[in-house]
Protein backbone atom coordinates (compact mmCIF):
# COMPACT_ATOMS: atom_id res chain seq x y z
CA UNK A 1 0.00 0.00 0.00
CA UNK A 2 1.59 3.10 -1.31
CA UNK A 3 1.72 5.98 1.31
CA UNK A 4 -0.87 8.33 -0.79
CA UNK A 5 -3.34 5.58 -0.44
CA UNK A 6 -2.75 4.92 3.36
CA UNK A 7 -3.15 8.83 3.81
CA UNK A 8 -6.51 8.02 1.74
CA UNK A 9 -7.41 4.96 4.21
CA UNK A 10 -6.56 7.48 7.10
CA UNK A 11 -9.47 9.65 6.19
CA UNK A 12 -12.51 7.03 6.52
CA UNK A 13 -13.33 4.54 9.74
CA UNK A 14 -12.32 1.81 8.07
CA UNK A 15 -11.15 -0.46 5.06
CA UNK A 16 -14.53 -0.88 3.73
CA UNK A 17 -15.37 2.24 3.72
CA UNK A 18 -12.36 3.48 1.88
CA UNK A 19 -13.25 0.83 -0.84
CA UNK A 20 -16.60 2.02 -1.10
CA UNK A 21 -15.34 5.22 -2.07
CA UNK A 22 -13.05 4.18 -4.21
CA UNK A 23 -15.21 2.00 -6.11
CA UNK A 24 -17.94 4.87 -6.31
CA UNK A 25 -17.03 8.12 -5.48
CA UNK A 26 -13.31 8.88 -6.22
CA UNK A 27 -13.19 10.82 -9.69
CA UNK A 28 -10.69 9.58 -11.90
CA UNK A 29 -8.76 12.50 -14.16
CA UNK A 30 -8.92 12.19 -17.66
CA UNK A 31 -5.65 13.03 -18.00
CA UNK A 32 -3.76 15.63 -20.11
CA UNK A 33 -4.32 13.92 -23.46
CA UNK A 34 -7.64 13.64 -22.80
CA UNK A 35 -7.94 17.12 -21.69
CA UNK A 36 -6.01 18.65 -24.56
CA UNK A 37 -8.15 17.04 -27.17
CA UNK A 38 -11.52 17.16 -26.14
CA UNK A 39 -11.11 20.21 -23.48
CA UNK A 40 -9.08 22.47 -25.87
CA UNK A 41 -9.36 21.12 -29.30
CA UNK A 42 -12.64 19.63 -29.53
CA UNK A 43 -14.38 22.99 -27.61
CA UNK A 44 -12.33 25.11 -30.08
CA UNK A 45 -13.48 23.54 -33.19
CA UNK A 46 -17.12 23.24 -32.14
CA UNK A 47 -16.99 27.10 -31.51
CA UNK A 48 -15.70 28.25 -34.67
CA UNK A 49 -18.37 25.56 -35.70
CA UNK A 50 -21.15 27.38 -33.99
CA UNK A 51 -19.72 30.94 -35.46
CA UNK A 52 -19.69 29.35 -38.96
CA UNK A 53 -22.72 27.75 -39.08
CA UNK A 54 -24.79 30.89 -37.67
CA UNK A 55 -23.12 32.78 -40.19
CA UNK A 56 -24.14 30.45 -42.67
CA UNK A 57 -27.37 29.84 -41.79
CA UNK A 58 -28.20 33.89 -41.96
CA UNK A 59 -26.14 33.70 -45.34
CA UNK A 60 -28.66 31.00 -46.91
CA UNK A 61 -31.60 32.65 -44.83
CA UNK A 62 -31.48 36.27 -45.96
CA UNK A 63 -31.53 35.17 -50.39
CA UNK A 64 -34.98 34.45 -50.98
CA UNK A 65 -33.56 32.22 -54.46
CA UNK A 66 -31.85 29.96 -52.05
CA UNK A 67 -34.82 28.73 -50.02
CA UNK A 68 -36.43 27.87 -53.16
CA UNK A 69 -33.27 26.14 -54.47
CA UNK A 70 -31.43 22.88 -53.53
CA UNK A 71 -29.59 24.94 -50.78
CA UNK A 72 -32.41 24.97 -48.78
CA UNK A 73 -31.30 21.56 -47.25
CA UNK A 74 -28.21 23.07 -46.65
CA UNK A 75 -29.83 25.90 -44.73
CA UNK A 76 -31.98 23.32 -42.61
CA UNK A 77 -28.65 21.38 -42.12
CA UNK A 78 -26.56 25.02 -40.93
CA UNK A 79 -29.23 25.46 -37.94
CA UNK A 80 -28.83 21.79 -36.86
CA UNK A 81 -25.46 22.20 -37.17
CA UNK A 82 -25.71 24.93 -34.33
CA UNK A 83 -27.27 22.99 -31.97
CA UNK A 84 -24.97 20.10 -32.65
CA UNK A 85 -21.98 22.05 -31.62
CA UNK A 86 -23.36 23.84 -28.56
CA UNK A 87 -24.77 20.42 -27.39
CA UNK A 88 -20.56 18.84 -28.05
CA UNK A 89 -19.70 21.68 -26.01
CA UNK A 90 -22.19 21.35 -22.87
CA UNK A 91 -21.67 17.77 -22.70
CA UNK A 92 -18.00 16.32 -23.68
CA UNK A 93 -15.49 19.62 -23.18
CA UNK A 94 -17.80 20.54 -19.89
CA UNK A 95 -17.78 16.76 -18.61
CA UNK A 96 -13.78 16.62 -18.88
CA UNK A 97 -13.39 19.89 -17.14
CA UNK A 98 -15.79 18.62 -14.08
CA UNK A 99 -13.22 15.59 -13.73
CA UNK A 100 -10.17 17.84 -14.14
CA UNK A 101 -10.91 20.51 -11.72
CA UNK A 102 -13.41 18.21 -9.80
CA UNK A 103 -15.49 21.78 -10.07
CA UNK A 104 -18.64 21.06 -7.38
CA UNK A 105 -20.50 24.17 -9.73
CA UNK A 106 -19.91 22.29 -13.28
CA UNK A 107 -20.71 18.94 -11.78
CA UNK A 108 -24.36 19.79 -10.69
CA UNK A 109 -24.58 22.07 -13.80
CA UNK A 110 -23.80 19.31 -15.80
CA UNK A 111 -26.05 16.70 -14.48
CA UNK A 112 -28.89 19.69 -14.56
CA UNK A 113 -29.01 20.06 -18.37
CA UNK A 114 -27.20 16.39 -18.80
CA UNK A 115 -30.48 14.53 -20.27
CA UNK A 116 -32.25 17.21 -22.50
CA UNK A 117 -29.37 18.25 -23.88
CA UNK A 118 -28.47 14.91 -25.08
CA UNK A 119 -31.61 14.15 -26.41
CA UNK A 120 -31.74 17.29 -28.04
CA UNK A 121 -28.44 16.63 -29.98
CA UNK A 122 -28.91 13.03 -30.97
CA UNK A 123 -32.13 14.33 -32.54
CA UNK A 124 -30.37 17.21 -34.75
CA UNK A 125 -27.87 14.77 -35.69
CA UNK A 126 -30.08 11.98 -36.84
CA UNK A 127 -32.10 14.87 -38.70
CA UNK A 128 -28.93 15.99 -40.22
CA UNK A 129 -27.96 12.68 -41.47
CA UNK A 130 -31.62 12.68 -43.26
CA UNK A 131 -30.98 15.69 -44.78
CA UNK A 132 -27.60 14.43 -45.96
CA UNK A 133 -29.57 11.63 -47.84
CA UNK A 134 -32.42 13.40 -49.05
CA UNK A 135 -30.26 16.01 -50.39
CA UNK A 136 -28.25 13.02 -52.06
CA UNK A 137 -31.15 11.75 -53.20
CA UNK A 138 -32.26 14.94 -55.08
CA UNK A 139 -28.76 15.18 -56.72
CA UNK A 140 -28.92 11.83 -57.67
CA UNK A 141 -32.46 12.73 -59.75
CA UNK A 142 -31.05 15.82 -61.05
CA UNK A 143 -27.74 13.97 -62.63
CA UNK A 144 -29.22 11.11 -63.67
CA UNK A 145 -31.85 12.81 -65.85
CA UNK A 146 -34.86 11.30 -64.04
CA UNK A 147 -38.34 13.45 -64.84
CA UNK A 148 -39.85 14.11 -61.67
CA UNK A 149 -40.24 17.08 -59.43
CA UNK A 150 -41.40 16.13 -56.48
CA UNK A 151 -38.20 16.19 -54.65
CA UNK A 152 -37.71 19.76 -55.92
CA UNK A 153 -41.26 20.87 -55.26
CA UNK A 154 -41.41 19.62 -51.39
CA UNK A 155 -38.17 20.23 -50.22
CA UNK A 156 -40.12 21.94 -47.09
CA UNK A 157 -42.15 19.07 -46.32
CA UNK A 158 -39.37 16.49 -46.77
CA UNK A 159 -36.73 18.65 -44.58
CA UNK A 160 -39.72 19.06 -41.63
CA UNK A 161 -39.97 14.96 -42.17
CA UNK A 162 -36.94 14.34 -41.66
CA UNK A 163 -37.04 16.13 -38.58
CA UNK A 164 -39.80 13.91 -37.37
CA UNK A 165 -38.67 10.74 -38.17
CA UNK A 166 -35.49 11.97 -35.81
CA UNK A 167 -37.62 13.57 -33.42
CA UNK A 168 -39.50 9.87 -32.94
CA UNK A 169 -36.55 7.48 -32.19
CA UNK A 170 -34.46 9.63 -30.50
CA UNK A 171 -36.62 12.31 -28.79
CA UNK A 172 -37.23 9.46 -26.07
CA UNK A 173 -33.59 9.29 -24.70
CA UNK A 174 -34.74 12.04 -22.44
CA UNK A 175 -37.32 10.12 -20.35
CA UNK A 176 -34.67 6.65 -20.54
CA UNK A 177 -31.69 8.70 -18.01
CA UNK A 178 -32.75 10.15 -14.78
CA UNK A 179 -29.87 12.10 -12.25
CA UNK A 180 -29.93 10.20 -8.87
CA UNK A 181 -28.09 10.90 -5.57
CA UNK A 182 -24.71 8.71 -5.90
CA UNK A 183 -25.09 7.04 -2.63
CA UNK A 184 -23.35 9.11 0.19
CA UNK A 185 -20.92 10.78 -2.09
CA UNK A 186 -20.64 14.70 -1.98
CA UNK A 187 -18.39 17.02 -4.13
CA UNK A 188 -18.01 16.50 -7.61
CA UNK A 189 -19.45 12.78 -7.42
CA UNK A 190 -22.65 13.31 -5.26
CA UNK A 191 -24.62 12.60 -8.94
CA UNK A 192 -24.67 9.81 -11.35
CA UNK A 193 -26.64 9.16 -14.43
CA UNK A 194 -28.96 6.12 -13.69
CA UNK A 195 -31.14 4.46 -16.69
CA UNK A 196 -34.57 3.78 -16.20
CA UNK A 197 -35.75 0.14 -15.58
CA UNK A 198 -38.81 -0.07 -17.86
CA UNK A 199 -35.84 0.83 -20.62
CA UNK A 200 -34.34 -2.99 -19.69
CA UNK A 201 -37.10 -5.24 -21.48
CA UNK A 202 -36.89 -7.34 -23.94
CA UNK A 203 -39.45 -6.50 -26.25
CA UNK A 204 -38.56 -2.74 -26.05
CA UNK A 205 -34.71 -3.40 -26.60
CA UNK A 206 -35.17 -5.87 -29.36
CA UNK A 207 -37.76 -3.85 -31.58
CA UNK A 208 -37.27 -0.22 -30.69
CA UNK A 209 -33.36 0.24 -30.11
CA UNK A 210 -32.18 -2.60 -32.10
CA UNK A 211 -34.37 -2.75 -35.13
CA UNK A 212 -36.16 0.59 -35.24
CA UNK A 213 -33.19 2.86 -33.45
CA UNK A 214 -29.64 1.75 -34.69
CA UNK A 215 -30.73 -0.51 -37.89
CA UNK A 216 -33.12 2.31 -39.52
CA UNK A 217 -31.89 5.36 -37.91
CA UNK A 218 -28.14 4.98 -37.54
CA UNK A 219 -27.24 2.62 -40.10
CA UNK A 220 -29.49 2.64 -42.83
CA UNK A 221 -28.78 6.57 -43.51
CA UNK A 222 -25.32 5.84 -43.80
CA UNK A 223 -25.58 2.89 -46.21
CA UNK A 224 -27.75 5.09 -48.19
CA UNK A 225 -25.75 7.71 -48.64
CA UNK A 226 -22.91 5.38 -49.23
CA UNK A 227 -24.50 4.10 -52.13
CA UNK A 228 -26.13 7.49 -53.58
CA UNK A 229 -22.53 8.58 -53.30
CA UNK A 230 -20.98 6.56 -55.08
CA UNK A 231 -23.35 6.64 -58.00
CA UNK A 232 -23.23 10.32 -58.18
CA UNK A 233 -19.35 9.93 -58.45
CA UNK A 234 -19.87 7.29 -61.20
CA UNK A 235 -22.35 9.71 -63.38
CA UNK A 236 -20.28 12.66 -62.81
CA UNK A 237 -17.04 10.45 -64.51
CA UNK A 238 -19.18 9.36 -67.21
CA UNK A 239 -20.20 13.21 -67.71
CA UNK A 240 -16.97 14.36 -67.37
CA UNK A 241 -15.62 11.62 -69.68
CA UNK A 242 -18.17 12.68 -72.82
CA UNK A 243 -17.70 16.31 -72.59
CA UNK A 244 -13.86 15.70 -72.95
CA UNK A 245 -14.54 13.08 -75.89
CA UNK A 246 -16.85 16.28 -77.63
CA UNK A 247 -14.21 18.90 -76.26
CA UNK A 248 -17.50 21.41 -75.74
CA UNK A 249 -17.51 23.77 -72.75
CA UNK A 250 -19.98 22.96 -70.82
CA UNK A 251 -22.84 25.50 -70.37
CA UNK A 252 -22.79 27.75 -67.12
CA UNK A 253 -26.16 25.80 -66.14
CA UNK A 254 -24.41 22.50 -66.17
CA UNK A 255 -21.51 24.03 -64.37
CA UNK A 256 -23.88 25.27 -61.97
CA UNK A 257 -25.05 21.23 -61.64
CA UNK A 258 -21.47 19.98 -61.62
CA UNK A 259 -20.56 22.42 -58.65
CA UNK A 260 -23.70 21.71 -57.05
CA UNK A 261 -23.38 17.84 -57.39
CA UNK A 262 -19.69 18.12 -56.12
CA UNK A 263 -20.22 20.39 -53.22
CA UNK A 264 -23.00 17.42 -52.33
CA UNK A 265 -20.12 14.40 -52.61
CA UNK A 266 -17.69 16.60 -50.58
CA UNK A 267 -20.41 17.06 -47.90
CA UNK A 268 -21.06 13.55 -47.92
CA UNK A 269 -17.96 12.24 -48.12
CA UNK A 270 -17.37 14.29 -44.63
CA UNK A 271 -20.38 12.70 -43.21
CA UNK A 272 -19.20 9.16 -43.91
CA UNK A 273 -15.79 9.74 -42.71
CA UNK A 274 -17.27 10.97 -39.43
CA UNK A 275 -19.75 8.66 -38.84
CA UNK A 276 -17.67 5.54 -39.95
CA UNK A 277 -16.47 4.42 -36.54
CA UNK A 278 -19.89 5.47 -34.91
CA UNK A 279 -21.53 2.90 -37.43
CA UNK A 280 -18.68 0.44 -35.94
CA UNK A 281 -18.76 0.92 -32.81
CA UNK A 282 -23.01 0.56 -32.88
CA UNK A 283 -22.07 -3.12 -34.70
CA UNK A 284 -19.94 -3.79 -32.06
CA UNK A 285 -22.91 -2.35 -29.24
CA UNK A 286 -25.76 -4.36 -30.72
CA UNK A 287 -23.37 -7.81 -30.85
CA UNK A 288 -20.86 -8.09 -28.11
CA UNK A 289 -20.80 -5.52 -25.40
CA UNK A 290 -19.19 -7.78 -22.95
CA UNK A 291 -15.79 -7.50 -25.74
CA UNK A 292 -16.09 -3.57 -25.37
CA UNK A 293 -16.34 -3.61 -21.28
CA UNK A 294 -13.50 -5.69 -20.94
CA UNK A 295 -10.42 -4.32 -19.32
CA UNK A 296 -7.80 -4.46 -22.00
CA UNK A 297 -10.21 -3.58 -24.43
CA UNK A 298 -12.35 -0.71 -22.76
CA UNK A 299 -9.69 2.06 -22.63
CA UNK A 300 -9.66 2.00 -26.59
CA UNK A 301 -13.53 2.12 -26.69
CA UNK A 302 -13.42 4.74 -24.45
CA UNK A 303 -11.14 7.05 -26.63
CA UNK A 304 -12.59 5.97 -29.83
CA UNK A 305 -15.61 7.04 -28.40
CA UNK A 306 -14.13 10.10 -27.91
CA UNK A 307 -12.81 10.51 -31.42
CA UNK A 308 -16.31 9.61 -32.92
CA UNK A 309 -17.62 12.89 -31.07
CA UNK A 310 -14.87 14.85 -32.33
CA UNK A 311 -15.39 13.59 -36.16
CA UNK A 312 -18.82 14.55 -35.84
CA UNK A 313 -18.14 18.34 -34.94
CA UNK A 314 -15.31 18.59 -37.26
CA UNK A 315 -17.84 17.26 -40.25
CA UNK A 316 -20.13 20.56 -39.02
CA UNK A 317 -17.12 22.67 -38.72
CA UNK A 318 -16.09 22.05 -42.36
CA UNK A 319 -19.43 23.30 -44.16
CA UNK A 320 -18.43 26.81 -44.63
CA UNK A 321 -15.20 25.24 -45.97
CA UNK A 322 -16.76 22.98 -48.09
CA UNK A 323 -19.33 25.34 -49.48
CA UNK A 324 -17.03 28.01 -50.07
CA UNK A 325 -14.53 25.81 -52.26
CA UNK A 326 -16.66 24.62 -53.86
CA UNK A 327 -19.84 26.72 -54.79
CA UNK A 328 -18.99 30.03 -56.56
CA UNK A 329 -22.18 31.74 -55.70
CA UNK A 330 -21.65 31.53 -52.28
CA UNK A 331 -18.33 32.04 -52.59
CA UNK A 332 -19.15 35.69 -53.97
CA UNK A 333 -21.56 35.89 -51.44
CA UNK A 334 -19.07 35.42 -48.50
CA UNK A 335 -16.57 37.70 -49.97
CA UNK A 336 -19.24 40.75 -50.90
CA UNK A 337 -20.00 40.14 -47.21
CA UNK A 338 -16.69 40.27 -46.09
CA UNK A 339 -15.98 43.35 -48.22
CA UNK A 340 -18.86 45.29 -46.60
CA UNK A 341 -17.64 44.90 -43.21
CA UNK A 342 -14.15 45.98 -44.41
CA UNK A 343 -15.86 48.72 -46.18
CA UNK A 344 -18.04 49.49 -42.93
CA UNK A 345 -14.85 49.25 -40.58
CA UNK A 346 -12.63 51.38 -42.62
CA UNK A 347 -10.96 54.28 -41.56
CA UNK A 348 -13.49 56.54 -44.38
CA UNK A 349 -16.12 54.83 -42.91
CA UNK A 350 -15.28 55.34 -39.12
CA UNK A 351 -14.90 59.51 -40.52
CA UNK A 352 -18.35 59.41 -41.93
CA UNK A 353 -16.85 59.47 -45.11
CA UNK A 354 -18.59 56.93 -47.55
CA UNK A 355 -16.45 55.29 -49.70
CA UNK A 356 -17.10 55.18 -53.69
CA UNK A 357 -17.18 51.56 -54.73
CA UNK A 358 -16.45 51.88 -58.60
CA UNK A 359 -18.64 49.84 -60.23
CA UNK A 360 -17.32 47.03 -62.11
CA UNK A 361 -16.53 47.18 -65.84
CA UNK A 362 -19.30 44.38 -68.13
CA UNK A 363 -17.58 44.68 -71.24
CA UNK A 364 -18.54 41.61 -73.35
CA UNK A 365 -17.16 40.09 -76.57
CA UNK A 366 -17.26 37.22 -78.69
CA UNK A 367 -14.46 35.07 -79.87
CA UNK A 368 -14.99 32.55 -82.47
CA UNK A 369 -12.83 29.40 -80.88
CA UNK A 370 -13.11 25.75 -82.05
CA UNK A 371 -15.28 25.27 -79.04
CA UNK A 372 -18.11 27.56 -80.30
CA UNK A 373 -18.71 31.06 -79.26
CA UNK A 374 -17.26 32.23 -76.09
CA UNK A 375 -18.52 35.22 -74.20
CA UNK A 376 -15.86 36.66 -72.12
CA UNK A 377 -17.08 39.41 -69.42
CA UNK A 378 -14.15 41.50 -67.22
CA UNK A 379 -14.81 40.36 -63.84
CA UNK A 380 -14.88 42.32 -60.41
CA UNK A 381 -11.77 40.20 -59.05
CA UNK A 382 -8.95 41.60 -57.87
CA UNK A 383 -6.72 40.19 -60.53
CA UNK A 384 -9.40 41.80 -63.38
CA UNK A 385 -8.86 39.06 -65.36
CA UNK A 386 -11.45 37.34 -68.22
CA UNK A 387 -13.92 35.07 -66.92
CA UNK A 388 -15.35 33.04 -70.01
CA UNK A 389 -18.92 31.79 -70.32
CA UNK A 390 -20.68 30.16 -72.13
CA UNK A 391 -24.36 29.53 -73.03
CA UNK A 392 -26.57 27.14 -74.90
CA UNK A 393 -26.51 23.10 -74.93
CA UNK A 394 -24.39 20.78 -76.37
CA UNK A 395 -26.57 20.98 -79.39
CA UNK A 396 -26.31 24.59 -80.05
CA UNK A 397 -23.02 24.35 -80.19
CA UNK A 398 -22.83 21.74 -82.75
CA UNK A 399 -25.12 23.74 -84.79
CA UNK A 400 -22.67 26.62 -84.35
CA UNK A 401 -19.88 24.31 -85.36
CA UNK A 402 -21.42 23.70 -88.22
CA UNK A 403 -22.46 26.92 -88.80
CA UNK A 404 -18.85 28.38 -88.74
CA UNK A 405 -17.07 25.72 -90.85
CA UNK A 406 -19.54 26.68 -93.52
CA UNK A 407 -18.67 30.46 -93.17
CA UNK A 408 -15.27 29.91 -92.93
CA UNK A 409 -15.42 27.36 -95.65
CA UNK A 410 -17.67 29.87 -97.94
CA UNK A 411 -14.87 33.06 -97.27
CA UNK A 412 -12.06 30.82 -98.40
CA UNK A 413 -13.42 30.00 -101.31
CA UNK A 414 -14.78 33.84 -102.32
CA UNK A 415 -11.01 34.62 -101.64
CA UNK A 416 -9.28 32.35 -103.67
CA UNK A 417 -11.51 33.54 -106.86
CA UNK A 418 -11.11 37.01 -105.89
CA UNK A 419 -7.08 36.24 -106.42
CA UNK A 420 -7.68 34.55 -109.47
CA UNK A 421 -9.90 37.02 -110.84
CA UNK A 422 -6.57 39.42 -110.27
CA UNK A 423 -4.38 37.47 -111.70
CA UNK A 424 -6.62 36.50 -115.06
CA UNK A 425 -7.17 40.60 -115.05
CA UNK A 426 -3.73 41.01 -114.37
CA UNK A 427 -2.45 38.75 -117.26
CA UNK A 428 -5.05 40.11 -119.62
CA UNK A 429 -3.27 43.55 -119.15
CA UNK A 430 0.34 42.43 -119.79
CA UNK A 431 -0.51 40.94 -123.08
CA UNK A 432 -2.34 44.15 -123.87
CA UNK A 433 0.92 45.94 -123.52
CA UNK A 434 3.01 44.88 -126.37
CA UNK A 435 -0.41 46.03 -129.08
CA UNK A 436 -0.74 49.57 -127.56
CA UNK A 437 3.34 50.21 -127.53
CA UNK A 438 3.22 48.92 -131.40
CA UNK A 439 0.34 50.94 -132.33
CA UNK A 440 1.82 54.11 -130.66
CA UNK A 441 5.17 53.06 -132.05
CA UNK A 442 3.13 52.56 -135.74
CA UNK A 443 1.66 56.01 -135.19
CA UNK A 444 4.68 58.41 -134.78
CA UNK A 445 6.09 56.38 -137.79
CA UNK A 446 3.49 57.22 -140.34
Amino acid sequence: MTSTMTTRVLEFDSLEAYLFWEENCMIISPGETSFIVIGVIGCSVAGLSVVFNTFLFWLLMKNRKHRSSHLLYLTFLAAFDIFVSIAYILLFPINIYVDYFESVVLANAWYTYMPLTLSISHVMMTASALLIVAAAFERFVTISKIRTQFAKRNRYLISILCLIFAIFPKAPMFFEIEVVKNFNCTGASQWRPNQIDWIESETLQTLYKFWFRNIVITCLPFFLCFYLNIQIIRRLRLQHQGAKLFRFATSEHRQNIRAATLMLVCVTCSYLASNLPNVILYILEMFDMDFLWDPAIRPYYSYVSDLVSLLTVTSCFLRLPIYYACNARIRSEVLEVFDNWLNFFSPQSLHGIKAKRPRPNTTVRYCPTDQGFMIFEKTASRRGDLKPKCYGTGLDKVVLSVALTGMDGALRRASAHARLGDAQEATDMDLLRPVFYDRRQSDQYS
